[in-house]
């Protein structure tokens, strides 16, 4: 594989070419030669174009082709020839590229802003560039064999395995963080993510695209002549039969799906056919079976089917026990029963067809069994013993290989050619696939990923967003893998299988449940040795109870923390109490020594003070009126008049002054003079309101003349 890096600026600049439509090829490498010499600002010769374009894409365009392309550019208005022999682009066709490389630069900045705002949400401790430079160069491998895999298997067939980009990723960055980095991930691949999503799919197009450019004339031929309607007929592997069923849970199933819509909408330039082998049916039946008898005997609660969903467990039991999430008292039995009783009725209803291949003809056949055995030998030697197929499957594996190829013609050289082909989302059985390849029994490949088949039917149909799910879906797969070791899973369905046995399993909760199932300790104990289903019981039976008690010693604590707090609590508030107490008292002699303060001034103006002013005006109208009067009674008045007038001041001013003041009130002496006071000061208003209406009433008789 080319593994060359395509520049950014030419990965904006070729669009994707509907490759169902006549004249893809020439479309797809004029857009690879604009974008060259717009990353040039000045006029080339062809020969200074081919390097230029050999630099930027990592592939030797023959001379012939660039030639032949820049004339028909040259028509269009797109290139200009100089007298000289460079060409360039026109101004028009320059300022269009511009903008299309802005927007998709722009489209490139929502992505890196949407990458790095998931950074500062989900892991802020990690600096975000070094986070985006190593997950760029991470995938930058897989999008390249994705982008090229469709060319190779025009070509050669020689197609390469998705790399698993995820593990190097994580592995630079400590095992602390992985679940926040796949967080970040998730949001990158995330279906609304449509920055993102295209930023993939633009890489993926220009790589096909840069490699297409080198297709010989003679593939161009084939390619083109076979626009007319295809029919192609898959086998579907086992797995892949799961993912249509919905009893599975692979990342693959979306790949599945995907497939199942595009068959029954292919159109009328292709036909699509899905067929299984009756092994197929056989081995699908064996699966169920064995994972009914496993998880038969489950008693499934809510608490229970929420606490397993992230732990080891084979993945058609989870599907289960998802179903009985829902579904209170549902058996494992009555959920699989129409699979096993009747499954060629439920894929006859989703237009899937058994092929012809009876395992009486296919089992016995010398070249299956040495397959068989050939592969046998490679996972004893290459896969861990608790992961390896048993000989049933390796030999399914290998009667879906030969009943595939032996319906192939011999003639049959080119993909554009073939009619039947395998489809599994199983890397071993393709890995299969590949060694017979490399073993000169075949130059096509026999079975193919969902991702690669959806690519090469694009020569029939229209691209859809369903095959750009497909196509970027198949680049995210390792985020979703979880390798679990089948004894590991084992170990989650017995653990289940006694917490069963419990009377009362709906009072169980789901923390409680998650503590148990998470117990290494526990998983490693059922797995040592053969322990029998009492054993099991009593491991668990024993688990539960050290909950119990950790749970009751941790509660005991805590009342004991809460009682000691409690008094503290109590001490605290006695002594609120006592200062509040204090507070009141300081307060009210506060209060009192206030209205005590109070009293005195209010004394000193309304009574000591008007009797001193009345004192001395009494004692200057004695010494100084001897003569004024001529009679003595006279004299009398006028200075009991003087000696009364102050203290009655003083007795009229005080509801005011003790208005200023509500502490006064309290007092009964200033309550004895408010009452004289308020009717004294009634009294003057009375009194100075009649003098002042009969001064009117004089005065209006006087201006009228009357009485005068």
């Amino acid at each position: 594989m080319n593994a060359h890096r395509l520049s950014p600026e030419i990965v904006s600049l070729i669009h994707h070419v509907e490759l169902n439509q006549s004249g893809w090829w020439k479309k797809a490498v004029g857009q690879v030669i604009k974008a060259g010499l717009w990353t040039r600002n000045s006029a080339l010769t062809v020969s200074e174009l081919q390097i230029e374009l050999k630099r930027d894409l990592g592939v030797r365009i023959p001379e012939q082709t660039i030639v032949s392309q820049l004339q028909g550019l040259a028509g269009q208005g797109a290139v200009i020839s100089l007298p000289d022999g460079r060409v360039k682009l026109s101004e028009q066709t320059r300022n269009e590229l511009t903008i299309a490389h802005n927007l998709a630069d722009q489209e490139k900045k929502v992505c890196e802003a949407i990458f790095f705002g998931a950074c500062e949400k989900y892991c802020p401790d990690i600096p975000a560039n070094d986070v985006f430079e190593e997950f760029t160069r991470s995938l930058q491998r897989s999008v390249q064999i994705a982008g090229a895999n469709l060319f190779h298997l025009i070509v050669d067939g020689k197609l390469e395995r998705d790399v698993d980009w995820l593990a190097p990723f994580l592995s630079k960055f400590g095992v602390s963080h992985q679940e926040s980095l796949r967080a970040v991930l998730g949001t990158f691949f995330a279906p609304k993510n449509v920055a993102c999503r295209n930023q993939i799919l633009r890489v993926l197009s220009a790589r096909f695209f840069a490699e297409a450019s080198q297709l010989s004339t003679e593939t161009l031929k084939l390619v083109e002549a076979e626009r007319k309607k295809k029919s192609i007929k898959l086998v579907l592997d086992t797995n892949f039969l799961f993912s249509i069923l919905q009893l599975h849970d692979n990342p693959g199933d979306e790949s599945a799906h995907s497939l199942i819509e595009v068959a029954k909408n292919s159109g009328h330039n292709l036909e699509l056919k899905l067929y299984v082998l009756p092994s197929t049916i056989e081995e699908a039946k064996r699966a169920l079976v064995s994972q009914v008898r496993l998880i038969e005997s489950l008693r499934v609660t809510m608490a229970m089917s929420r606490a397993s969903m992230n732990l080891p467990m084979p993945s058609i039991a989870k599907k289960f026990l998802e179903a009985a999430k829902s579904s209170p008292g549902l058996k494992a039995a009555e959920f699989f029963r129409p699979y096993i009783d009747d499954l060629q009725t439920v894929l006859k209803g989703k237009d899937i067809n058994v092929l012809d291949a009876h395992p009486s003809r296919y089992n016995v056949r010398p070249d299956v069994i040495d397959d068989v055995m050939s592969e046998k030998k490679r996972e004893e030697s290459e896969v861990p013993e608790g992961k390896r197929k048993g000989y049933e499957t390796l030999l399914h594996d290998a009667v879906l290989w030969h009943a595939v190829n032996d319906r192939r013609s011999t003639n049959d050289n080119s993909p554009f050619e073939v009619e039947y082909w395998a489809v599994s989302i199983d890397w071993r059985l393709i890995a299969l696939d590949r060694q017979k390849r490399l073993s000169n029994i075949t130059q096509l490949p026999v079975v193919l990923h969902p991702s690669n088949l959806m690519q090469f039917i694009q020569f029939w149909i229209p691209r859809t967003a369903a095959i750009d799910d497909v196509l970027v879906d198949s680049l995210r797969l390792p985020l979703y893998f979880q390798s679990f070791d089948p004894e590991d899973e084992k170990a989650t369905i017995r653990v289940l299988g006694a917490i069963s046995r419990f009377e009362n399993i709906n009072d169980i909760s789901e923390l409680t449940m998650k503590v148990v199932l998470a117990n290494q300790a526990l998983r490693e104990r059922i797995k040592e040795g053969d322990a029998s289903n009492e054993e099991v019981y009593q491991l668990v039976r024993e688990e539960f109870l050290a909950i119990h008690n950790a749970t009751a010693s941790e509660l005991t604590g805590k009342i004991r923390e809460l009682n000691t707090a409690s008094e503290e609590v109590e001490k605290v508030s006695d002594s609120l109490r006592v200062m509040s107490a204090e507070k009141e008292l300081i307060q009210r002699e506060r209060d009192k020594a206030h209205g005590e303060l109070a009293l005195i001034r209010y004394v000193f103006k309304v009574v000591i003070i008007p009797v001193l002013v009345s004192a001395i005006g009494v004692y200057f109208a004695v010494k100084f009126t001897g003569g004024l009067f001529s009679k003595e009674w006279l004299r009398f008045l006028f200075v009991f008049g003087v000696g009364l007038f102050p203290p009655t001041l003083g007795m009229l001013l005080s509801p005011s002054l003790s208005r200023k003041d509500e502490s006064l009130s309290q007092y009964k002496v200033v309550k004895i003079f408010n009452y004289f006071g308020a009717k004294g000061n009634y009294l003057i208003t009375v009194t100075s309101s009649a003098i002042f209406a009969g001064a009117v009433w004089d005065g209006v008789k006087y201006l009228a003349g009357v009485g005068s």
